[in-house]
């Protein structure tokens, strides 16, 4: 009958043919990229032993290879820091400001802290120069004074003016 299709037979016989086309990819172009991506089941162990050797032979190519791109890679970072030696001194001798890195997400809070926990009260341009000197990294007015804000709305600083310290009350019940 027409209707009696056996789909699991179907099946397999599809995965073996697409780990052949990819066992002759990976050994005909060994200049490609490429990632090997099991089809589930126990469909590796249904190679005949030619595709078996085939597969072992280009993953012994594979190490090889992998391992004389890390050496370029080793060469090539050497060579960019070298390089990037000389345009600090040339941008130091020209009188050029370093770029200031910036810090990931997250991290205002944390810094903001940091440079409040002396118990002196400061202003939000302060705050930033302070983090800046002491940490390396810039933020914007903004970004500060949100953190700011939501700080305040959380009762974690208080505002005095336009200076901004740690709450005392939240420092008397962290520190028993």
């Amino acid at each position: 009958m027409q209707g009696d299709y056996n789909w699991e037979q179907s099946t397999n016989a599809s995965r073996d043919c697409i780990i052949f086309s990819i066992t002759f990819v990976l050994t005909a172009f060994p200049q490609w990229n490429y990632t090997w991506v099991s089809l589930g089941g126990d469909s590796l162990s249904r190679q005949s032993s030619h595709e078996r050797e085939t597969l072992r032979i280009s993953a012994d190519a594979a190490e090889k290879l992998i391992g004389s791109l890390r050496e370029e890679i080793e060469h090539i970072n050497t060579r960019i820091a070298r390089l990037q030696t000389i345009v600090d001194a040339h941008a130091e001798l020209s009188g050029k400001r370093p770029k200031s890195k910036r810090a990931p997400k997250g991290h205002v809070p944390k810094h903001i802290e940091e440079i409040l926990k002396d118990g002196n009260a400061r202003e939000e341009s302060e705050i930033r120069k302070a983090i800046t000197e002491r940490f390396g990294v810039s933020y914007g007015r903004a970004t500060v004074y949100t953190s700011l804000r939501r700080g305040l709305s959380d009762h974690r600083y208080v505002k005095d003016g336009r200076k901004w310290s740690l709450n005392p009350l939240r420092i008397a019940t962290s520190n028993p």
